[in-house]
C-alpha cells in the first residue's frame, strides 16, 4: 500500500524558495549559503591537510598539502642546542612563493610545526619566527 504524503510536506515541497529583497527591491544574496560553502571548504582543508618528508634528516623537504595548496618548506640540521630548523617564507613574501593567502600562514605554521615536532621531534620545543621553525632540545 502505497504510503500518502502529509498535506502539510506537500504544501512546504510545493512552495518556490524564498527571495528576500532590501528596501530598495534589490535581491539580497543568500548570505547563509556562502557562510556554509566557505565553512565546509575549510573543514575540508583542515581534514584533509597532511605533512610528507622528502630528503634525510640532515636536509630536505617538508611538504604541507592540503585540498588547495601544496607548500613546500626547506629544512636543515641546526647547531648547538638547534635540532632543525625549518625555512618560512617571510610575511611579505609569503602569497608570492606559497600561492597561499596571508590570513593562512599563522594557521599553516602552526600545524606543519606541531605535526613534525609529534612525527620527527618529540623530545624538543618549535619556535615560530619570522623566517624558520626552530627546533631546540628541552
Amino acid at each position: 500500500m502505497a504510503k500518502k504524503k502529509d498535506p502539510v510536506q506537500k504544501e512546504k515541497d510545493d512552495k518556490p524558495p524564498i527571495v528576500y529583497r532590501d528596501g530598495f527591491g534589490n535581491i539580497i544574496e543568500d548570505e547563509d549559503l556562502k557562510l556554509r560553502e566557505k565553512l565546509n571548504k575549510e573543514l575540508m582543508n583542515k581534514f584533509s591537510r597532511r605533512i610528507e618528508y622528502e630528503g634525510t634528516f640532515r636536509a630536505g623537504t617538508i611538504i604541507y598539502r592540503d585540498n588547495e595548496s601544496t607548500i613546500k618548506f626547506y629544512h636543515e640540521m641546526g647547531g648547538g642546542n638547534c635540532m632543525f630548523y625549518i625555512d618560512v617564507p617571510p610575511e611579505s613574501e609569503w602569497e608570492k612563493q606559497t600561492q597561499t593567502p596571508l590570513s593562512r600562514r599563522k594557521e599553516i605554521l602552526e600545524y606543519v610545526a606541531e605535526t613534525v615536532r609529534v612525527q620527527q621531534a618529540s623530545n624538543c620545543y618549535f619556535e615560530i619566527k619570522e623566517k624558520e621553525i626552530g627546533f631546540y632540545y628541552k
